[in-house]
C-alpha cells in the first residue's frame, strides 16, 4: 500500500473559514474544488509557488570550479493549505511549505500531542521531544530505532515538558503512526482526501478524549501558554513588579541556545551604557539595573551579552530571556502556579504541584546541624589561589577548613574501557554525608546537582564503587565499614544570599527535579537532606561605552 502522510492543525474554537486565516494571504491563490462529501462540510484550497531562486550553497563551491559561472542551479519551493470546516471546527491540512502560512497563535496548542497520546500504543513509543524547564536544563529529541515503552527514551517526565510525542497506533483503522506537538502528523495507508471530513470526526474525538491520562499522565504536568494567552499580560506584570521590588526570588539562567558556554562575565547594556557582572544572580542584576538607571521595562530594554571564556561575543538576548520566576494567580477561584523560563510561560498542573510540595515536607533541612562555612566570593578569590572557578574555590576551602574529603572532579572511572565517569560527591564527611554543592543563582540547572546525587546513589552497591567510597571515607576520618544504606545521607548544599529556607527558595522546577531524583535515592534506602550555605556575592564595576 502507498503511504499517505497527513499534517493537520486545529484552529481555536469560533474561527471561521476564510482566506484571511492564512499568514500573508496575498501570496496564495485559490484552486477550485469539488463539493466536499458529507453535510455541513466546506473546504477551500490555497497554493503558492515560490519564485525561482539560486541554491545558497553554490557560491561556496564556485571558488574551486574551473568555470565559476557554470552551472546555474536553482530551487523553487511550493506549498498548499487545505482549509476545512467540519464537525463544528476549522482545520488546516498543509502540504510542502504550506505550514508557513499557519498562524500558530490561532491554533489549539498541543492539539497534535494530545491526539497522538490518546492513540499511541504505550508499548510502541518511538519519539519524544522534551524541554527542561529549570535553569539550564536540557532540550532533547529522543528516538528509538524500534518502538518500545517510553522509559526507553530516558525522558525525565517529572521535570521536563514533553512538547512532541510519537509512536505506532494501537487502532490501525485510525492510522499507522502518529506524532504530534501543536500540529498532528499521521502516517496513513492509501488514504484519499475525499475521506478527510470523516477522518476529522475521529481525530476530534481523539483530541477531546482523556484516555491518555492512564498511560501518560505526565503530559499534563506542564502546559505551555500560547504567546497571546489572555493571562500573559498579567503574568508579565507580576514579574515587572518583582523586578521593581528587587525581589530575591527572581532567578536568572542562560537561554537554551547558549546554556553550554562558560563566559568570564556578563555585560548588561541599556542605551549606550554597559556594566559588567561576574555572574547573573538576583543581587548582581539588581545592582546592574541600579547602575544603569533603568526607569522602565528592563525585561525588554536591557541587553545581556556573555563576555570572555568560550563566549563568541555574538550572543545577545534581552534580560527577559534569562528570567526564571514563579508567579501564583487565582484562576477560576483556585490558586494556580505559573513558571517563566527562557521567555516562555508554563502553567503547572495543580494536582502535580500539590504532590511535589507534599514530597518536599519529607526532605530534612540540616543547615543548622551541618553548619557549612559562608561562601564569600571576594575572600575566596583572594585567598584560594589554586581554585579554577567559584565552586572549586569554595569546595577546596571547606575541605581544608573542616577536614572533609575533597571529591569535586575526582571521578570514579570504573574498569578500563567501561566508559564510566561518576562524581561521587563534592565533599565527603566522616559521618557518611555525601555533600553535593551548587549556587542557587549560578545560572546552571539545579537538576544537575540532584542528578549527581541520584547517579552516585545508583552506584553505591557496586563493589568497586563501594571500595572507592570507603577509601575516601577513611581519608575523611571515617571508619572502613559501609554499614547499612540508612547510615548514608546525600546532602544537597545550596548557596544563596536570599533569606528563607531552601524549601521556600527553590523554584518549582527545582523542587520537581529534587522530587524525581530524591525519590530514586530514597528508594535505594539512603537518606536525603538539604543544607543552605550563606552566599556573599561580589559585584563588578560599571563601564560607560561613550
Amino acid at each position: 500500500m502507498a503511504s499517505s502522510p497527513l499534517t493537520l492543525y486545529l484552529f481555536r474554537d469560533g474561527l471561521t473559514l476564510t482566506k484571511s486565516r492564512l499568514r500573508r494571504p496575498s501570496d496564495y491563490s485559490e484552486v477550485p474544488l469539488i463539493d466536499p462529501p458529507g453535510e455541513g462540510v466546506a473546504w477551500q484550497l490555497y497554493v503558492r509557488q515560490a519564485p525561482v531562486a539560486p541554491v545558497p550553497w553554490l557560491d561556496r563551491l564556485r571558488v574551486i570550479m574551473q568555470q565559476p559561472d557554470l552551472p546555474r542551479i536553482t530551487r523553487q519551493s511550493a506549498g498548499g493549505v487545505l482549509l476545512i470546516a467540519a464537525h463544528g471546527r476549522l482545520w488546516a491540512a498543509t502540504f510542502g511549505t504550506g505550514f508557513h502560512a499557519i498562524d500558530q497563535a490561532e491554533c489549539e496548542p498541543s492539539f497534535g500531542l494530545r491526539v497522538a497520546a490518546n492513540k499511541i500504543d504505550p508499548r510502541r513509543v518511538t519519539l519524544a521531544e522534551t524541554r527542561g524547564l529549570e535553569k539550564g536544563a536540557r532540550n532533547a529529541v529522543s528516538m528509538l530505532p524500534l518502538a518500545g515503552e517510553i522509559y526507553g527514551l530516558r525522558v525525565a517526565s517529572n521535570e521536563e515538558w514533553i512538547r512532541r510525542f510519537g509512536g505506532r497506533i494501537l487502532d490501525s483503522n485510525f492510522a499507522i503512526s502518529a506524532a504530534g506537538a501543536d500540529s498532528l502528523h499521521l502516517g496513513l495507508d492509501d488514504f484519499s482526501l475525499r475521506d478527510l471530513p470523516a477522518k476529522l470526526g475521529d481525530i476530534l474525538a481523539a483530541y477531546e478524549s482523556e484516555d491518555y491520562k492512564k498511560d501518560f499522565p505526565f503530559l499534563d504536568y506542564f502546559r505551555q501558554l500560547p504567546r497571546k494567552h489572555h493571562l500573559i499580560p498579567e503574568l508579565d506584570s507580576a514579574v515587572d513588579d518583582l523586578l521593581r521590588q528587587r525581589d530575591l526570588t527572581i532567578g536568572f539562567a542562560s537561554p537554551d541556545t547558549i546554556n553550554t558556554i562558560h563566559p568570564d562575565e556578563y555585560s548588561l547594556k541599556y542605551g549606550r551604557t554597559e556594566v559588567s557582572v561576574g555572574e547573573l544572580t538576583a543581587e548582581t542584576v539588581y545592582w546592574a539595573l541600579d547602575e544603569l538607571k533603568v526607569t522602565e521595562n528592563p525585561r525588554d530594554r536591557v541587553i545581556v551579552m556573555p563576555r570572555g571564556g568560550d563566549a563568541s561575543g555574538e550572543e545577545r538576548y534581552t534580560l527577559g530571556r534569562y528570567i526564571v520566576a514563579n508567579v501564583k494567580l487565582v484562576v477560576d477561584e483556585r490558586p494556580t502556579e505559573f513558571a517563566l523560563t527562557a521567555g516562555t510561560w508554563f502553567r503547572i498542573d495543580q494536582a502535580y504541584a500539590e504532590l511535589v510540595n507534599r514530597f518536599m515536607t519529607t526532605i530534612d533541612d540540616i543547615t543548622d546541624t551541618l553548619q557549612l562555612p559562608a561562601w564569600d566570593d571576594e575572600w575566596l578569590k583572594a585567598n584560594i589561589k589554586d581554585g579554577r572557578y567559584p565552586e572549586d574555590r569554595y569546595n577546596k576551602f571547606v575541605s581544608d577548613d573542616r577536614n572533609f574529603k575533597l571529591l569535586d572532579y575526582q571521578f570514579y572511572r570504573g574498569e578500563i574501557g567501561s566508559g564510566q565517569q561518576v562524581e561521587i560527591c563534592d565533599l565527603l564527611t566522616s559521618a557518611k554525608e555525601l555533600i553535593c554543592v551548587k549556587r542557587l543563582d549560578s545560572g546552571k540547572s539545579m537538576a544537575h546537582l540532584f542528578a549527581q546525587g541520584a547517579l552516585s546513589a545508583s552506584m553505591m552497591r557496586d563493589p568497586a564503587y563501594q571500595e572507592r567510597v570507603l577509601e575516601d571515607l577513611q581519608a575523611a576520618g571515617g571508619e572502613n565499614a559501609f554499614g547499612e544504606a540508612r547510615d548514608w545521607t546525600f546532602v544537597f548544599a545550596v548557596a544563596t544570599s536570599r533569606t528563607g529556607s531552601l524549601h521556600e527558595l527553590l523554584s518549582f522546577f527545582a523542587k520537581a527535579s529534587l522530587y524525581n531524583n530524591a525519590d530514586l535515592i530514597k528508594g535505594r534506602g539512603f537518606n536525603v537532606a538539604l543544607a543552605k550555605i550563606e552566599h556573599r556575592p561580589c559585584h563588578a564595576t560599571p563601564k560607560n561605552s561613550d
